[in-house]
């Protein structure tokens, strides 16, 4: 859980000591640099999880957020987001999306190894 004071830093959760050597097989970077590999849309199962919410604003942390496309959804509802992700590309990505959507102020991201990444621990294990 975030803490509930003021909105994330973004200066304070970019570059996060934690990451980011990726397992994955997969590279995302690669794959975000060709577009917007999912869109910029959130996906309906978000949209529709989001909206027996109501109105209370809630602290949110979305690991793997990619291009930013849920935390920037989430934000414009009034939560504050913090993605976490391996791919700079991605990230660079979620927060042009955030300026473009008028949030930045509610997403901030951290570039962190998700098999390395401690919430709890400020991001490190």
């Amino acid at each position: 859980m975030l803490p509930p004071a003021g909105p994330p830093s973004p200066a304070a959760a970019e570059g996060s000591s934690s990451g980011p050597a990726s397992t994955s097989s997969v590279d995302y970077d690669a794959r975000y640099r060709k577009g917007w590999a999912y869109g910029k849309a959130p996906s309906s199962f978000l949209v529709e999880a989001v909206a027996h919410l109501g109105g209370a604003q809630l602290d949110i942390l979305s690991l793997g957020e990619g291009q930013g496309r849920h935390a920037v959804h989430l934000a414009s509802l009034g939560h504050r987001c913090v993605g976490v992700d391996a791919s700079t590309v991605g990230l660079s990505k979620a927060r042009a999306l955030a300026n473009e959507r008028g949030v930045t102020d509610r997403v901030a991201s951290i570039h962190a190894d998700l098999s390395s990444f401690d919430p709890a621990a400020g991001g490190a294990r």
